[in-house]
């Protein structure tokens, strides 16, 4: 299981506004959201374009997905570009499986 780097400078920039002072820790086990499937928020990027994924890991702010669905929208559009909702990776149709670890902010239920 992958461990969060706090000192990476894609956590830094992801940085939660109302996260508390002091990290959680990685949850492994017990953990509701483990396992869910979602997706970034509606809107978030142009169009209908989303990418979702589950659930494999969960702290406070952060969780840890494994990309399963991407879809971009628009004519020329073959992805989404690095930025803290995609892990700060490109994420296009051959990332499905790759694991990236997001702000909790940026994803939501399917849609």
């Amino acid at each position: 299981m992958a461990v969060l780097d706090r000192g990476s400078a894609v956590v830094q920039r992801a940085a939660v506004p109302d996260a508390p002072a002091q990290s959680a820790p990685t949850l492994i086990g017990g953990n509701d959201e483990i396992g869910s499937y979602v997706c970034s928020l509606e809107g978030l990027f142009g169009g209908q374009s989303k990418w979702c994924g589950i659930v494999r890991d969960s702290n406070a702010a952060y969780h840890f997905i494994e990309v399963t669905r991407v879809k971009a929208d628009g004519l020329f559009n073959i992805g989404f570009t690095r930025a803290p909702c995609t892990g700060n990776t490109f994420i296009n149709y051959f990332s499905r499986g790759i694991r990236v670890t997001v702000p909790k902010n940026c994803m939501g239920p399917v849609w």
